[in-house]
């Protein structure tokens, strides 16, 4: 059962990526335990500086037999016999497992508007941030739109808002923290000791407040909203500018800004799974990814196929396993996103878009989302030829090495239970991409 799998799965995914493609990497190698460099749980997909980053233009790719010019079967460049020459042996081994590995796809420098009518898989990554609306969008135009949301809200809640820009307009979430912390004793000072006036005044000019909330956008707000206003204090050195709690405030107001600031969740858009049902002649097709997956600029992309070209067929033959588990951690390292597809039983494909940080779990979820009906199942993947344990879940794609295109086998533990497996509107909705 499992070489049939195997088969299937290596036959069809050579159809779902696009030629051209040189090997990078080893094949059956497990994934290496170095932290994704750039990975932050925190951090939103508008980048540190909160702007869209621009995105490379790419393409997904499989192996060409023109990738063995240089190295035959059979003979070595000086013409001895690969049969007598132990290193030849071991080179053409490692192309083999090359070829194995194949299936991955990497980015080459392409236009899209190159692309042939029908052969991208998606046009586009959109995202989604249901507490604001349900349009589906680029990530670089979601935070003018969130920024406005946040303005307008300021009017009718500004507590809440406050709360929200604290959580949503800061990239640096170490800093982010530190002033929660802050703010959060100046608030339950005031609650513990309401009649004490030292704890009712912040002087601006206090180095903590200058260094550790200031900066913070929505922290000054947040105060606002709690009571503090603009004064001045005379003392014998001069004018002090100060934020003061004058009068009675709201317990209760209080309160409920110190909950939210501890629950309160940021307003970070999230990809749109984008589902889709193929058939199978349309899955078989050439398929291209967008620019959109590729976290290089068009120049980065370009040096990089060069450099690839240039120096590929005499230098990846000979590279050791961890040499090439650390290109492919180097390569994988530049993908943003992945486009999966499930293939069922009825040889129907579902496909989505995750981001490399998504769980092995988000795809179980996701694959629920779209049955019929509820449907116990394994997922086997015919590059690393496992079935996908559920001990993995945690673990993100980029650890699992499922980027930047991949397929799955969904394997019904009931095969006889249901002949249809996807929701009708999905079914219906099926169209070539």
């Amino acid at each position: 059962m499992q070489s049939w799998f195997i088969t299937i799965g290596k036959c069809f995914f050579n159809n779902f990526v696009t030629p051209s493609q040189k090997p990078s990497t080893s094949g059956g190698g497990s994934p290496s335990k170095k932290k994704d460099k750039n990975f932050n749980s925190n951090q939103s997909y508008f980048g540190r500086d909160g702007n869209s980053r621009d995105s490379s233009r790419g393409r997904a790719g499989r192996n060409s037999n023109s990738n063995r010019d240089t190295y035959t079967s059979s003979q070595t460049r000086d013409g001895t016999s690969s049969s007598d020459n132990p290193r030849m042996k071991a080179a053409e081994a490692a192309l083999a497992r090359l070829d194995r590995a194949g299936n991955m796809g990497f980015a080459e420098d392409i236009n899209s508007a190159d692309v042939p009518e029908g052969q991208m898989a998606v046009r586009s990554v959109r995202f989604v941030c249901p507490a604001i609306s349900d349009e589906m969008l680029p990530a670089k135009l979601w935070r003018p739109r969130i920024v406005q949301y946040l303005t307008d809200l300021s009017k009718t809640d500004p507590g809440l808002a406050a709360v929200l820009k604290i959580r949503t307009l800061n990239s640096n979430q170490e800093a982010v923290e530190e002033c929660v912390q802050i703010l959060t004793t100046y608030l339950k000072n005031v609650l513990s000791n309401p009649t004490d006036p030292k704890y009712r005044v912040i002087k601006l000019s206090n180095r903590i407040f200058v260094e550790k909330v200031q900066p913070i956008a929505g922290a000054l707000g947040f105060l606002e909203a709690a009571g503090f206003v603009n004064s001045v204090k005379i003392e014998s050195d001069g004018v002090v500018e100060t934020l003061a709690l004058d009068g009675e405030f709201s317990v209760e107001n209080v309160e409920m800004l110190l909950d939210a600031l501890r629950t309160a969740e940021p307003l970070f858009p999230v990809v749109f799974r984008d589902p889709i049902i193929l058939k199978p002649q349309e899955a078989k097709e050439k398929i291209y990814l967008p620019e959109d997956f590729y976290d290089l600029t068009a120049q980065e992309l370009t040096v990089m196929y060069k450099k690839r070209v240039q120096k590929q067929q005499e230098d990846e033959p000979l590279m050791t396993k961890a040499m090439r588990e650390k290109k492919e951690s180097n390569h994988l390292a530049k993908y943003k996103f992945s486009l999966l597809r499930v293939r069922f039983p009825d040889t129907s494909f579902l496909q989505g878009t995750f981001t490399r940080y998504d769980t092995q779990k988000s795809i179980r979820e996701f694959i629920d989302s779209c049955l019929r009906e509820p449907l116990r199942y394994s997922l086997y993947c015919p590059h690393s030829k496992n079935t996908l344990s559920e001990k993995d879940d945690s673990k993100t794609l980029y650890e699992l090495r499922l980027i930047p295109s991949v397929v799955l086998h969904l394997i019904p533990v009931d095969p006889k239970r249901s002949t249809i497996y996807l929701q009708p509107d999905l079914l219906k909705n099926a169209k070539k991409i």
